[in-house]
Parts: C-alpha cells; sequence; structure tokens
C-alpha cells in the first residue's frame, strides 16, 4: 500500500452505495440497515468483532430541575 485516502461520506446510504461501486474500499462501522445488503455483495466482505468502549452519558449535578434549557 503506497497511498490511503480519507473521505468522509456523511450519508449512510452514499457511503454503502460508493462501497459497492468500487469508489471507495473500505467502511469502518457501516449503517446497520445496510448490514444485509454488503453480505449479499459477493464483492463486500463484513469483517465482524467484538469492541471493548465505554460509553460515559454524564449529568449536570448542579441543575436543580431537570426542565429543558432554550
Amino acid at each position: 500500500m503506497q497511498e490511503v485516502v480519507y473521505t468522509p461520506i456523511k450519508s449512510d446510504a452514499t457511503r454503502t452505495a460508493a462501497l459497492i461501486s468500487g469508489e471507495i474500499d473500505f467502511v469502518l462501522d457501516p449503517a446497520p440497515q445496510d448490514l444485509p445488503r454488503l453480505r449479499a455483495n459477493p464483492a463486500t466482505k463484513v469483517i465482524e468483532g467484538v469492541e471493548n468502549r465505554a460509553v460515559f452519558i454524564g449529568m449536570d449535578q448542579g441543575a436543580t430541575s431537570c426542565s429543558t434549557r432554550a
């Protein structure tokens, strides 16, 4: 490999179409609804694995109520 080109594609459908058409070679974390289509395509290979990550949701401890803010 001589070069890696990072191409951000915001739309899930556009990103999947670009992968299937060969416009791009790799997609990290494709949209879950696109996985059956990618698995069914003989030109693509879906590799799955376990992720080791933590998700943290912080709450405003100083708030006096749970009202929404403008």
